[in-house]
């Protein structure tokens, strides 16, 4: 009870129009909020759509798989420091040497290229700095899955088991109509 008394009171103060509080500063304090919210919502803003944050001070701007590598477009606001890259490789059962790429990217950015072959029809790629894997993150960036799909002329598999289903359904009606008709059965062939 005492707690419903108190929470009662707060509201009932803050109602109080002799309160110099009650709206001035809760508004300008939601001004402050929204004008924060509205400059920090997007810190990519600007940049393409494929943009991340490889940590704090280094943004991939953006990348482009072509020709068998991913070229990539790095801006780093701190000091030349190196990136780690990783492609994706084949797995399988058992012990493997995998492969990884430094390299430097200068105050201000620039373009790395890295070599990236396909598994099972798509290239990825993992890249990583010193500070990232010290947060333990990285980002991934990947092209999909590029192989086409057999069933993409007959309108993918929605369109292809819909028109067999409905092959099947027609022949059904038309055999039901001919027996329908022929009371006597068939009588001549």
């Amino acid at each position: 009870m005492a707690l419903v008394a108190v929470g009662m009171g707060g509201g009932l103060a803050a109602a109080d129009p002799g309160n110099e509080t009650n709206g001035t500063v809760a508004n300008e304090r939601a001004d402050q909020l929204e004008g924060e919210t509205n400059e920090t919502s997007d810190p990519l803003a600007g940049y393409s759509d494929r943009a991340e944050f490889v940590d704090e001070t280094m943004i991939l701007s953006d990348w482009e798989y072509t020709g068998g590598q991913f070229v990539l477009e790095f801006e780093n606001s701190g000091l030349s420091r190196p990136v780690t890259l990783e492609p994706r490789q084949e797995m399988s059962e058992g012990t493997q040497r995998i492969t990884w790429y430094e390299e430097m990217v200068p105050r201000g950015g620039g373009t790395v290229t890295v070599p990236a072959d396909k598994v099972s029809g798509e290239a990825a790629l993992r890249i990583s700095t010193a500070d990232s894997r010290s947060e333990q993150r990285a980002i991934q960036i990947s092209t999909g899955t590029t192989e086409d799909n057999p069933f993409q002329y007959f309108g993918g598999e929605s369109g292809l088991f819909a028109g067999v289903g409905l092959s099947i359904a027609m022949s059904g009606g038309a055999a039901g109509f001919v027996l329908w008709r022929e009371n006597d059965g068939v009588v001549r062939a």
